[in-house]
């Protein structure tokens, strides 16, 4: 016969246990960075991520720029990034489109948590990356794509996709950071290296966009906006340092730190831009002529 003691071990130990799965199966980035064995460079791409996207002056980049290039009524729009997921619901009441947003959990649990009024707008969440989805054929009238492309080794396998993924006279518009220095400088081979950085030419990106048969390809640099974001994520995190320490290590800390400090310098000796890419599919869809425009170069995000 089993003694009080006895089951009470018993009783704290399954306790225990099942505590440790359910944390297991809900990993946040905090619980990442207390992990040794995680890997360091998709933890620092997920840290860069959260404390880039997770701020006012990105939401405001990304609703300037869905203003500034929008979509017509009733249209079928595909989203990604962590910028376009956490503004997928203004999206779709805004400019009454319906959305499919892929995003990080982060993006989507903060859209859930909004009014319910949103809960009846068509808006859908996939918590997947854009290399693990798939779409059938002309399924879109839009693919919005925001700060997605760096980390994508195979960037022409993603185009292929998106090209597939639209309908005739269908637009693609994506931002990218751009590098046009070479050779590359070290300490940026070694910023890039750590947030999993995957960076391309303004001409590489343009010749791949034609290559997959968009037409109609346009690139704007935006350089006063990106450096607005820069720096404001870079203010706060110092503001935020011992909180960002109770959870990270120093060396995170200073990855973060440097690397921003790093763009930044880039970009006013413009080695590095924020570039927004547009390209058309083509066919005779009703926005053919409509997107056939491209960028006005001489236009401000404002």
């Amino acid at each position: 016969m089993y003694r009080p003691v006895h089951i009470l071990k018993t009783i704290i130990t399954l306790f225990l246990l099942v505590s440790l799965c359910l944390i297991t199966l809900d990993v946040s980035i905090a619980e990442l960075t207390l992990n040794p064995d995680s890997n360091e460079t998709i933890l620092l791409e997920n840290l860069h991520i959260e404390r880039t996207s997770n701020s006012s002056e990105h939401d405001t980049l990304t609703k300037k720029l869905i203003t500034k290039y929008p979509p017509l009524p009733g249209q079928h729009i595909l989203g990604i990034g962590e910028g376009l997921s956490r503004n997928a619901f203004y999206l779709a009441k805004e400019f009454h489109v319906s959305v499919v947003a892929i995003g990080i959990a982060e993006a989507i649990r903060e859209q859930l948590h909004e009014s319910e009024d949103s809960f009846d707008l068509p808006v859908r969440f996939l918590n997947k990356k854009s290399t693990e989805v798939s779409f059938s054929n002309e399924s879109f009238d839009a693919v919005f794509s925001s700060g997605e492309l760096i980390y994508l080794e195979n960037k022409q396998s993603f185009l292929n996709r998106a090209y597939n993924w639209l309908k005739p006279g269908g637009k693609l518009l994506f931002t990218t950071f751009c590098l046009d220095t070479e050779p590359l400088q070290d300490t940026a081979k070694v910023q890039f290296q750590q947030r999993n950085y995957f960076p391309n030419s303004i001409k590489e990106l343009k010749t791949l966009l034609r290559m997959t048969g968009f037409e109609s390809v346009t690139a704007l640099n935006k350089e006063t906006e990106i450096l607005k974001l820069l720096k404001s994520s870079l203010q706060q995190l110092r503001q935020q340092k011992n909180e960002f320490l109770s959870r990270n290590s120093e060396a995170n800390y200073k990855a973060l730190v440097e690397g921003w400090k790093g763009d930044i310098e880039r970009i006013k000796k413009q080695q590095q831009t924020w570039t927004i890419f547009q390209a058309v599919k083509p066919g005779a869809g009703p926005l053919s002529k409509i997107y056939a425009q491209g960028i006005n170069t001489s236009g401000t995000l404002n």
